[in-house]
């Protein structure tokens, strides 16, 4: 059953890389090829799981992140920050053009403007599963019921043995 769900994983995935660069969020790729889908076996069933292996904003990129208007610079540990190191590999990214400097002040200043403003949510999750949601059933429905007849045809093929 695990080999017939995860080509559901891998539409799923690539319905997700397709959504992130259709809303231009392709700066390093990073995220994008970091999505991953894994089916596992449970104990009463299985699990498509896609998950974004170490990279954490994933979350912050699909769910945005709420800002807070009475923040001010120097409330963080600013360059010890992970934001801010995720910020400054992006920054080397994005503004390639800029000295070092520039960038690390570019990527203070993204720092800033996230942690008073926030992010806008993407939604790139909800898009897909929402847009493709009759598909993915579809697909779903199709393994099960191979899975489903081949067990039942298991059951009988056993129970003609037993009565021979």
């Amino acid at each position: 059953m695990t080999a017939d769900l995860q080509p559901i994983a891998d539409f799923i995935v690539r319905k997700l890389q397709d959504e992130l660069r259709r809303q231009g969020k392709n700066a390093s790729g990073q995220l994008i090829s970091s999505i991953q889908g894994v089916v596992d076996k449970l104990v009463d069933g299985w699990v498509i799981e896609i998950n974004t292996g170490a990279i954490t904003y994933g979350r912050f990129v699909d769910w945005g992140r709420k800002g807070n208007p009475s923040y001010e610079f120097g409330q963080s540990n600013g360059a010890k920050s992970k934001m801010f190191e995720a910020l400054l590999k992006w920054a080397k990214i994005r503004k390639s053009t800029l000295s070092a400097a520039k960038q690390r002040s570019f990527a203070f200043m993204a720092m800033r403007k996230i942690k008073k403003y926030g992010i806008k949510p993407t939604n790139f999750v909800g898009n897909v599963l929402q847009t493709d949601d009759v598909r993915i059933r579809q697909m779903i429905e199709d393994a099960l019921n191979g899975y489903y007849q081949v067990l039942v045809r298991n059951i009988v093929q056993e129970q003609k043995y037993e009565y021979v």
